[in-house]
């Protein structure tokens, strides 16, 4: 039996999203008797505890590896210097892997990481990993987890299509431009979308606003209440090596709070359309789940 210890990021357990909490725990589902789980809030226990070297693995979840576009990153990053002395197998599981790139290349490599969970295949991988690349074993996973409880609970509570109130609806966050084109359609889905579909006969809920946001397991039983959902790739067209573009397009914002998109991008030298690093999201699958 393997000993895992999974180390995660997450400040309030309670209002964070079901895709996250089940992603976190995906382990819970191995085979029984393959492997024995200890988890680690770092965000509630950052003081290193000797007892951590010795498990057989070390998981790396994508809510840890975020620290990496903190502005305090070096100051977190200090808490896992600890790791210099591990003799184990280290997994690192990153998303938003396009979002300082090689930052997170860099600190993997010093992490000494074996084991990769990519959202993305080896077509992009020489761009995001120049150093990884070569030196850890790579395996192409989603971002979600399907949680088999949760699919035997929407398969029991689900309705007919017909039977469902709405037609269409749709959530997001409103996504800053750094995050190409790809997260500039997520915000005009919900822009564009609320505009077109209002002046039809459809029941819709569509928004992107914060206080529109529905957490937890309401999140799920919004996606049983209708017939259908707004969607689309999950994902950038940037790649944000070490956060240059961001800042340059935050400067360009603070200069010109109306730019558009279309303008920002011209200003960046189209850096916001560049590539397509697109990927399933944990709401295409919660989306199938719910029917």
């Amino acid at each position: 039996m393997l000993n895992v210890l999974v180390l995660f990021d997450i400040r309030n357990l309670a209002q964070k999203r079901v895709a996250i909490l089940d992603h976190v725990q995906f382990l819970e589902h191995a085979p029984a008797g393959a492997v024995r789980v200890a988890y680690v809030n770092m965000a509630d226990v950052p003081t290193f505890d000797e007892r951590w070297l010795g498990f057989d693995v070390i998981v790396l979840h994508t809510t840890l590896l975020c620290w990496r576009w903190h502005p305090q990153f070096n100051q977190l990053a200090q808490q896992l210097e600890w790791m210099s002395q591990y003799k184990g197998i280290v997994a690192a599981m990153p998303q938003d892997e396009y979002d300082h790139a090689h930052l997170l290349d860099d600190w993997l490599s010093i992490l000494r990481v074996q084991i990769v969970v990519s959202c993305f295949d080896d077509g992009p991988r020489a761009l995001l990993y120049p150093r990884m690349r070569n030196r850890a074993y790579f395996i192409h996973g989603l971002t979600g987890y399907v949680h088999p409880q949760r699919v035997v609970a929407a398969r029991t509570t689900s309705r007919s299509s017909a039977a469902r109130p709405l037609d269409v609806i749709y959530r997001a966050n409103n996504l800053p431009y750094w995050f190409g084109w790809l997260g500039n359609i997520k915000t005009r889905l919900g822009t564009d979308g609320a505009r077109v579909l209002g002046n039809t006969t459809l029941r819709t809920n569509i928004s992107v606003r914060p206080e529109d946001t529905i957490l937890g397991d309401e999140w799920l039983s919004f996606l049983g209440s209708s017939r259908a959902i707004l969607g689309s790739e999950s994902g950038s067209s940037v790649l944000d090596r070490r956060g240059e573009v961001g800042t340059h397009i935050r400067a360009l914002l603070a200069e010109e709070p109306d730019l558009t998109f279309e303008q920002a991008d011209a200003l960046a030298a189209h850096e916001l359309t560049r590539h397509h690093f697109a990927a399933l999201g944990p709401r295409h699958l919660e989306s199938i789940m719910t029917g």
